[in-house]
């Protein structure tokens, strides 16, 4: 499923990704490929199949290169994240973390501008990934990691209010790009603060685990609330 789990991903996280257009387009080939596991096709050949389908009708081929990136790194991350311990899984969560938390100075990050656009659904991803099946918690705590880096990464993207319109009862009225901009990253930054302090106290070393807290309020927070040079 990572080749065509990378295109659906790439095909969401699209700025101008609509419910209508490309959401009713991803839901009639996953239902294709649900069918022709069902018939008993060898799955490779059922997903080759259903992602050349999808390819040609979502007019992938047109998509701009940095797209074609995004979509290979996606189906990288969903290729080597299951084969990683949580420590590993851990490392990538924080490395692509850095990516999009790092604000300060401005020179850095207007030099970290294409890159966090292209790790951002990697991180979101790899966050949620490792927050469902590789960190072992309370079942409460992983509900709660689960909610988080689900309901900012994907519920209250930034860039594109399409999957809140799904859910109008949420809230009176769909919040402001900048109100989910505050929105998405308190709560990202909160589910990856959870993780690390989790890790913490189920982690044996807990000298690596406290490193990793501190590197974490060293590249996330701290620019943030120091008066940094811009």
């Amino acid at each position: 499923m990572q080749l065509f789990g990378s295109l659906c991903l790439t095909i969401f996280y699209k700025r101008a990704f609509t419910i209508q257009r490309e959401g009713r387009t991803i839901a009639i080939h996953l239902i294709s490929l649900g069918i022709m596991y069902a018939i008993g096709l060898n799955a490779f050949v059922a997903e080759i199949i259903a992602s050349l389908l999808l390819f040609l009708k979502s007019k992938f081929y047109s998509y701009d290169i940095s797209e074609y990136v995004k979509a290979l790194a996606i189906l990288s991350l969903l290729t080597i994240l299951p084969n990683l311990t949580t420590f590993y899984s851990e490392m990538i969560v924080q490395a692509l973390a850095m990516t999009q938390f790092i604000r300060k100075p401005n020179r850095l990050k207007e030099k970290l501008a294409s890159l966090r656009i292209i790790c951002g659904p990697l991180f979101v991803i790899a966050l949620s990934y490792t927050t469902i099946f590789k960190v072992e918690h309370h079942v409460v705590v992983g509900i709660m990691h689960a909610s988080l880096s689900i309901i900012s990464g994907f519920v209250l993207r930034p860039d594109n209010t399409q999957v809140l319109s799904v859910f109008p009862f949420l809230m009176k009225r769909i919040p402001s790009s900048l109100q989910r901009v505050r929105l998405h990253g308190a709560l990202m930054v909160a589910s990856l603060f959870v993780i690390l302090c989790d890790s913490f106290w189920t982690t044996p070393s807990r000298i690596g685990s406290m490193i990793n807290i501190l590197l974490y309020l060293a590249f996330v927070i701290a620019p943030r609330l120091l008066p940094l040079p811009l």
